[in-house]
């Protein structure tokens, strides 16, 4: 398993990319049960902002410091209104 730069500060890897390919490929389940359709890209990327904010690991407004793992030094910025603590 890999990883590789997506910016400056920033990477992505094929173990979390292992693991959002069956957390996508559930979802679809789910959406094709439900409502008869595979979700669109949009409602993929919503899903993923409300359970990162719920969570609080990631959401917009954060960004990651150099360092040595996946959830060091986050700095929290400025919150939309509405959105968990």
């Amino acid at each position: 398993m890999g990883w590789w730069q997506i910016s400056e500060k920033m990477v992505n890897g094929d173990g979390p990319a292992d693991i959002m390919e069956d957390a996508i490929a559930k979802i679809s389940k789910e959406y094709q049960k439900d409502l008869g359709r595979e979700p669109y890209k949009e409602e993929l990327e919503a899903v993923l902002e409300f359970c990162a904010s719920s969570a609080n690991l990631i959401s917009s407004g954060e960004i990651a410091e150099d360092g040595p793992g996946i959830y060091w030094g986050i700095k929290k910025m400025n919150r939309r209104l509405g959105e968990l603590n």
